[in-house]
């Protein structure tokens, strides 16, 4: 919001000499090009204050620590009064780490609602919450808003559907793969899971590892547990990726 002031500022200033030499209708363009600019150019400023960001969560989310990466996150949002949208990218990530690595969901609740359309992984957790606490409603629509703005993400389309499957609601879960591919025509685990369905069969999520797990849908499985030395809980908090499986 500060950003958005001053940028409206610089471009009064420069609206003013262009109003009095060619009128308002020449002042017009140079304004707007003033104030887009300098938003552009203060935004960037914020962004790369908060690079360093990464790196310090990503040590304290590797060490076991998750309370001091929210911490880290928290500290972070006095800049966020400076930039639209910064309030929701933070919030995203902490409500992320509250409910994949503090396993807290009620903690990230609050957080993951402020996130933004655009981030799909945060909002599939908030479904996944109102899918175990049985608020069904609830967690259609929040599966609802991530899809909306999230075609290509087949892990969305897929979390979605497994929750309805998972409820008794195999009609709603086809529906809503039948709906992925409309926008995912060549994604196989999407093809593999209507198949599935259409033959009574389980769907089944491995393949959208080790993201899926981060979900708290299902159990580790031992040997993945192993595999991990013993965390097991994955996590979308240092990826923005959709559904890939490391190789």
């Amino acid at each position: 919001m500060v950003y958005l002031l001053i940028s409206i500022g610089i471009a009064a200033v420069v609206f003013l000499p262009f109003h009095y030499f060619f009128g308002w209708v020449a002042a017009i363009f140079p304004a707007m090009v003033a104030m887009i600019v300098a938003y552009i150019l203060l935004a960037r400023r914020t962004s790369k204050q908060l690079e360093h960001l990464g790196p310090e969560v990503n040590k304290a989310l590797t060490a076991k620590r998750p309370e001091q990466a929210v911490k880290i996150l928290e500290e972070a949002k006095y800049r966020t009064r400076h930039q639209f949208l910064m309030g929701s990218i933070l919030d995203a990530q902490i409500g992320m780490i509250h409910y994949a690595h503090r396993q807290d969901a009620e903690a990230a609740r609050p957080y993951l609602e402020n996130a933004h359309s655009k981030n799909w992984q945060a909002l599939a957790m908030l479904g996944a919450h109102h899918f175990k606490k049985k608020d069904y409603e609830e967690m259609e629509q929040a599966f609802e808003k991530a899809c909306k703005k999230n075609k290509k993400s087949g892990m969305v389309w897929a979390t979605y559907a497994w929750c309805e499957w998972k409820r008794g609601q195999k009609e709603k879960a086809m529906s809503i793969i039948s709906r992925g591919l409309k926008h995912l025509p060549e994604d196989e685990k999407l093809k593999s899971n209507l198949l599935a369905l259409q033959n009574d069969k389980k769907m089944k999520m491995r393949g959208y590892e080790p993201e899926w797990w981060a979900l708290h849908l299902e159990k580790v499985p031992q040997q993945v547990v192993m595999q991990r030395g013993g965390g097991g809980r994955g996590g979308f908090g240092g990826r923005r990726g959709g559904g890939r499986r490391k190789r």
